[in-house]
């Protein structure tokens, strides 16, 4: 009985996991995501939180972030990496900033 709960749990973790990664963003599709920001000393009190929601390190001076319409902040390189390995949502709210109803263009 111990081992058939684990055997669930794992079929359950690895169908979440494939449903995450196919739902990917294709790498040309960034380009349609607002201009990153280096962020400035004047920028961490606009940014509501202070950390990267994905990456959970603190935000610093001179790096790259990006706000996307849903208006939460991450930096750069961790959005462009959930985008393109896991899901073309935001990963707090599941905005899909890349439908053509949330494109600021």
């Amino acid at each position: 009985m111990y081992g058939d709960g684990s055997i669930v749990q794992r079929n359950q973790t690895t169908q979440l996991q494939q449903l995450m990664c196919n739902n990917h963003v294709e790498k040309h599709d960034l380009s349609k995501l607002p201009d990153f920001i280096f962020l400035k000393k004047r920028d961490l009190t606009e940014v509501n939180i202070n950390k990267c929601s994905i990456c959970l390190d603190d935000y610093k001076i001179r790096e790259q972030y990006i706000v996307i319409d849903c208006k939460h902040a991450f930096h750069k390189k961790c959005l462009y990496k959930w985008f393109l390995r896991y899901n073309r949502t935001c990963p707090i709210c599941r905005l899909n900033p890349f439908e053509n109803n949330n494109l600021n263009s």
